[in-house]
């Protein structure tokens, strides 16, 4: 038999909203990033546009859902978002790869410090280990 966890959702109705806003704001921060990337650099690779498109595309229905934002969807943001910073950051490291980097990073960082999300998992900063101070 298994057992429902007693609080399916991460927070209460007034925690949630506020959740949903700060996943709306990360998501367009990420939106935004993208966007200057792509003007800075062209096209995307097609790797790179596959998972920002999909954090993105998650960070943004999440955000505006009217639906509370459960551990799974959390998740599946954070690791959409894990992918998508990744990616960036094995682009040219330029100033428009280093902030989506980091928008990409804020969102999966926002998702994994959320209560209830048991998402502790972090992605390295850099490629090479050496280069990652944390």
């Amino acid at each position: 038999m298994s057992r429902k966890p007693p609080y399916p959702f991460v927070t209460g109705r007034v925690e949630r909203a506020g959740l949903a806003a700060s996943v709306a704001s990360v998501g367009e921060a990420c939106r935004d990033a993208f966007a200057e990337y792509a003007q800075a650099n062209g096209v995307p690779s097609g790797e790179l546009s596959r998972w920002a498109l999909f954090a993105i595309a998650l960070l943004e229905a999440t955000g505006s859902s009217r639906f509370p934002v459960t551990d799974s969807d959390l998740r599946r943001m954070r690791d959409a978002a894990s992918a998508a910073a990744a990616v960036s950051r094995t682009q040219v490291p330029d100033k428009a790869a280093i902030a989506l980097a980091a928008a990409f990073a804020e969102a999966e960082g926002l998702c994994s410090e959320t209560p209830g999300a048991a998402a502790a998992q972090t992605s390295r900063r850099f490629l090479f280990g050496d280069a990652d101070p944390q």
